[in-house]
């Protein structure tokens, strides 16, 4: 497998990483299977998160297998004050089972007052800085579904790596993020290659991502089965064939005008209905199982009064007031079928 340096860091690993949403779905034993095999098989990146709940579950292995095996260790946290980095920090540590991370990156930073507190005199950026200097970690890096964000970021130089999703359905990053990441060689961490589950062929999303300039693909994978099909990928010709450009072709089609990439810019909604993830609910599923909160989404979503806030702040323009409904059927199908409703 093809191994590309992380931007300005000293650290360089094949290009496929293992990332922690999916383990959630598993239990920490069925969880360490999976790392497992994935170290087996060469990853010796991961990347999760405080939110995730998967800190545990990677515990149980680096405990045995990342100084042997060298594995690179990347978390992040939501927290936007300094005592609530600190704080979350070292609980990332003590869960992971190591003394030290080597890339801490702030999470899901998606407004401008989330910016300004994560880097304010008391906000997160300071302790994770303080943390660098006592060597609990070595690099910071900055997540967000906002362009604007990551590139104010990247201007400070203040992060050695950023976390942006980009696949063939959603494709900004090539002319908004990675011009500028390069230039200023900060490492690009990859998230939602398979566009958060709406992808369902990892061959076209893998071969087409591998174009661009990107360190690591850190792909949420819950099954061994799903380790050695992306290995095989990564491992096998990564030019795009021709099955590839119909099948890439075919699924834009199928999700024009309808992709919701829970960028959040259409919220907050006077109704308090979760509009990203009711919208984007098929893959959310797809991706993580059922969860009883998508029928508290669908009830709060049917309330909805259609005053039309939303449309105008969505920058894809998708008809939400349309969308919303037909989700919320979804939505209620689908907990038919678990057995969650009568």
């Amino acid at each position: 497998m093809e191994t590309r340096k992380i931007g300005r860091t000293n650290i360089e690993v094949p290009v496929l990483g293992l990332g922690g949403i999916p383990l959630m779905q598993v239990s920490v034993e069925e969880g360490a299977k999976v790392i497992d095999a994935a170290f087996d098989k060469g990853i010796t990146f991961i990347d999760t998160a405080r939110g995730y709940g998967t800190e545990p579950t990677f515990g149980e292995v680096l405990k045995r297998r990342r100084d042997k095996d060298g594995i690179i260790v990347a978390t992040k946290s939501p927290a936007k004050t300094a005592d609530k980095m600190r704080e979350e920090l070292e609980t990332s540590l003590k869960e992971l089972q190591v003394n030290m991370i080597d890339i801490y990156q702030c999470h899901a930073v998606n407004n401008d007052d989330a910016y300004a507190q994560v880097m304010g005199p008391d906000g997160a950026l300071k302790a994770l800085q303080k943390a660098r200097d006592e060597g609990l970690i070595r690099f910071i890096g900055l997540t967000s579904h906002r362009y604007n964000i990551l590139v104010e970021g990247m201007k400070t130089d203040e992060f050695d790596t950023i976390m942006v999703q980009h696949s063939f359905i959603d494709y900004e990053a090539e002319t908004k993020i990675f011009p500028i990441a390069n230039e200023r060689n900060i490492g690009i961490l990859l998230m939602k290659a398979m566009a958060g589950g709406v992808i369902d062929q990892p061959g076209p999303a893998l071969r087409y991502v591998m174009q661009f300039p990107i360190s690591v693909i850190p792909v949420g994978m819950y099954k061994v089965e799903e380790v050695e099909q992306n290995i095989a990928v990564m491992e096998g010709d990564l030019t795009l064939t021709d099955e590839d450009t119909a099948y890439i072709e075919q699924t834009k089609k199928e999700n024009e005008g309808e992709f919701c990439r829970r960028c959040g810019y259409c919220m907050p909604c006077p109704e308090k209905i979760t509009i990203s993830m009711v919208m984007s609910f098929e893959s959310v599923y797809k991706r993580l199982g059922w969860k009883d909160n998508f029928l508290q989404w669908a009830e709060r979503a049917a309330e909805c009064k259609e005053c039309g806030e939303c449309e105008p702040k969505c920058p894809y323009e998708l008809p939400i007031r349309e969308m919303l409904p037909k989700r919320v059927e979804l939505i209620r199908d689908v907990a038919q079928k678990e057995g969650k409703l009568p």
